[in-house]
C-alpha cells in the first residue's frame, strides 16, 4: 500500500509559462524515506475548436446592411462555449446576396478556427422599392 501523498512530498512547486503554447514546469522533492528531487515539464495544448458543433446559423434575407448570427451556439463536446471568452467571431461577405462566412476563432484554452456558411437571399421588397425609387427619379 502506498503512503498518503502528503507524507511523501516535502515541497512541490509549479510554474506556468504563458506564451503561444503554455508550459507547465513542476518540481517535486521527497521527504522521510523518499529522497530526491525531480523536475518535469509539459506543454498545455489548446482544445481544437475546428471540431466544434455550431447551431443556430440560419439563412437570411438581404437588408442592405451587414447580417450577423445572433442565435449561434458553439459547443465542443457537451461544453457550450462563451463568445468573447472562448472564441471570437468574424464575418465575410455578409452584406450582399450570396454566401456569407462566419469564422469562429478559438480563444483562451481553445485554439484553431471553424468556418460556417449561410446564404443571404434576394428580398422582393427591396427590389420593388428600389425599382419604384429609380422610376420616380427618372421623371424628375
Amino acid at each position: 500500500m502506498f503512503p498518503a501523498f502528503s507524507q511523501i512530498l516535502a515541497t512541490s512547486t509549479a510554474l506556468i509559462l504563458f506564451s503561444s503554447q503554455p508550459l507547465l514546469i513542476f518540481t517535486v522533492t521527497g521527504i522521510g524515506n523518499y529522497a530526491g528531487t525531480i523536475t518535469k515539464s509539459f506543454a498545455i495544448t489548446a482544445v481544437d475548436i475546428s471540431t466544434a458543433t455550431v447551431s443556430g446559423v440560419t439563412n437570411a434575407t438581404f437588408t442592405g446592411s451587414a447580417i450577423t448570427q445572433a442565435n449561434m451556439v458553439v459547443k465542443v463536446g457537451s461544453t457550450t462555449l462563451v463568445e468573447g471568452t472562448d472564441y471570437t467571431v468574424t464575418y465575410a461577405n455578409n452584406t450582399n446576396v450570396g454566401t456569407a462566412t462566419v469564422t469562429i476563432t478559438g480563444a483562451g484554452i481553445y485554439g484553431g478556427t471553424k468556418t460556417v456558411n449561410f446564404t443571404i437571399n434576394k428580398s422582393s421588397d427591396f427590389l420593388v422599392s428600389n425599382f419604384i425609387y429609380l422610376t420616380v427619379q427618372q421623371f424628375f
